[in-house]
């Protein structure tokens, strides 16, 4: 079990840009942000903010946060698909900067079978 310590986290921003796209064509997705200190250990979840965005299609996502004035070495930056849902973390490994943009790519397409005629 990670053990983790209170450091004051903030996202400022979920920001998408885009030309316009249709509200019914968007999906909706949750960030919350954690910082890690000199030991390892690894924050509570920052505030939440949410990002509007295309459900097909390659896009990204900006985040940016504030930079907490205490030991934090590293960040990590969490998406849900429900507001205070669980959270996948998104970065390999802490990042340095409190900002991190977030890549989508459209999961393949599914691959038909010909039918066989014999």
């Amino acid at each position: 079990m990670i053990k983790r310590f209170l450091i004051a986290v903030a996202i400022l921003a979920a920001v998408f840009t885009s030309p316009a796209i249709p509200q019914s064509t968007m999906q909706t997705f949750f960030y919350v942000a954690t910082a890690i200190d000199v030991g390892g250990r690894e924050s509570v979840y920052s505030n939440e903010v949410q990002a509007l965005v295309p459900q097909q299609g390659s896009h990204t996502v900006s985040l940016t946060c504030t930079q907490p004035a205490s030991s934090a070495v590293g960040f990590n930056f969490y998406r849900g698909n429900v507001s205070g849902g669980s959270y996948a973390r998104q970065n390999g490994s802490p990042v340095t900067a409190c900002a991190f943009v977030d890549t989508f790519s459209p999961p393949p397409a599914p691959t038909l079978a010909a039918p066989v005629v014999k």
